[in-house]
């Protein structure tokens, strides 16, 4: 038996046929969407090919673990590959007295930081979808996910050459004086690991946050619609309140330790861009880029916060919506009362996301370069080693 959440869900997802045709209002009739959705799977032919090519990672977590140490040997290849770039480009070589491969592991420690973060973002995504029952699966033929599944999928490609460029052309830029064909070997690797990255994020927290996300639409539509009497539309807030507060406590736990490492990684590149001398500008913008690839990845997931504010908004001042105002002010009350939160490391993903990451980072920059300039800070006295200077300006 369906709910009225459920029925505005399909309703909302099979605006179209299999074919790609209009469906007609009868064929939008609830009854016929729900049995049009489970007769005629759509599913794109990339979402094909990735599902039945990562099936096996849900099937067995012993296929899970063989792709995970493939994925982490590669990205420790990467890091290998970097750090012989900064050794052949002599980027930490200014002091006699230390060894050269030493420095050189030293000057490429935020690659390898970076590195690390990657691995323990992949290792949370096979675990999430290893051990989550929270919301539906990618391989469900339903129309809902077929619709959010081909959305998500069709982000792979565009995600992956993006983040690419704003990762690895920064750093080629800083080893431009000598360690670009060291480097060569890791900027091939990259192209794997992010396509790979990307795509387990594509069917399990992208996934889920594109279902979410259709599921918040079809609310709101169905509410807009005047198609919910007010028990109705508690119930169905009830359903979707219920989703966004499981679907918010797996981001909040998978992300955390990859941004704490993300932040430790930030503080590393500032560092040395300021004080190393193999820093200065080129770092500097290793530093903003990676502030942008953050930001684009956590894209879908920012506004999810401000969602209950919309359809507060739509309660209050929607005219087709057929109820009274005592109604109206109870329902307001009671998303107040029910909203739930969702954060990542305690940043709220509401639009002021875009934002307050850039402005945590400027702060950090200003605080720096007080440091460096008011106190004449020339790093931790165990980091002198390899030399000390090194600035953004």
């Amino acid at each position: 038996m369906s709910t009225p959440l459920t029925r505005a869900l399909l309703t909302y997802t099979s605006g179209y046929s299999s074919e790609g045709l209009p469906l007609s209002g009868e064929e939008l009739d609830s009854e016929n969407v729900l049995t049009h959705s489970q007769s005629s799977p759509s599913f794109s032919s990339s979402s094909s090919f990735v599902l039945a090519t990562f099936k096996c990672l849900k099937a067995s977590p012993l296929a899970a673990a063989a792709f995970f140490i493939l994925y982490a040997f590669s990205s420790a290849l990467a890091a290998y590959a970097t750090t012989l770039a900064a050794h052949s480009a002599h980027l930490a070589n200014l002091n006699t007295h230390s060894s050269h491969t030493l420095c050189a592991t030293r000057a490429s420690l935020f690659f390898v930081i970076g590195a690390v973060c990657m691995v323990v973002d992949f290792a949370s995504m096979l675990v999430y979808l290893q051990v989550s029952t929270d919301m539906p699966s990618p391989w469900d033929n339903a129309t809902p996910v077929r619709r959010a599944i081909n959305k998500s999928i069709s982000h792979v490609v565009p995600m992956t050459v993006a983040a690419y460029t704003l990762g690895i052309v920064p750093v080629i830029i800083w080893l431009r004086d000598g360690g670009l064909a060291d480097f060569a070997g890791a900027a091939v690797l990259l192209v794997l690991i992010y396509l790979a990255h990307n795509t387990v994020n594509a069917i399990t927290f992208h996934f889920q946050q594109v279902y979410l996300e259709d599921m918040e639409s079809a609310f709101l539509c169905a509410l807009k619609a005047n198609e919910l009497d007010y028990d109705a539309a508690v119930n169905a807030y009830s359903d979707v309140n219920a989703n966004r507060k499981k679907f918010g406590r797996s981001v909040s736990r998978g992300f955390f330790s990859f941004f704490l490492c993300y932040l430790l990684m930030q503080a590393v590149v500032l560092y040395d861009a300021e004080l190393r001398p193999w820093g200065g500008w080129p770092f500097f913008l290793i530093f903003v880029a990676n502030t942008c690839v953050t930001i684009m990845a956590m894209e879908p997931f920012i506004g999810l916060n401000d969602w209950p504010d919309e359809v507060a908004k739509d309660v209050m001042e929607c005219r087709e919506l057929g109820w009274n105002p005592t109604e109206r002010s109870n329902f307001w009350a009671h998303l107040r009362a029910t909203r739930v939160s969702i954060s990542v490391f305690d940043f709220e993903m509401s639009h002021t996301f875009r934002t307050a990451l850039p402005f945590l980072f400027v702060g950090w920059w200003l605080y720096m370069t007080e440091l460096r300039q008011f106190h004449e800070f020339k790093g931790f006295d165990f980091d002198t080693a390899c030399g000390t200077g090194g600035r953004i300006l």
